[in-house]
């Protein structure tokens, strides 16, 4: 859950959340970060680019 994230970067300290959301419950999910600023990054390879791995 980001609300430690948030009560964290209330406090000064820059908070990283890492997780598996996917679809229409990211939206939901960055929502409830409400701290700013809020970056979020999202890596979604082609499939083909990590059959390899």
């Amino acid at each position: 859950m980001p609300r430690p994230a948030s009560r964290a970067a209330t406090t000064g300290f820059t908070a990283v959340v890492q997780d598996v959301v996917l679809g229409p419950e990211l939206a939901a999910y960055t929502r409830l970060v409400r701290t700013r600023p809020r970056y979020v990054v999202v890596l979604a390879p082609r499939p083909d680019a990590t059959a390899d791995a």
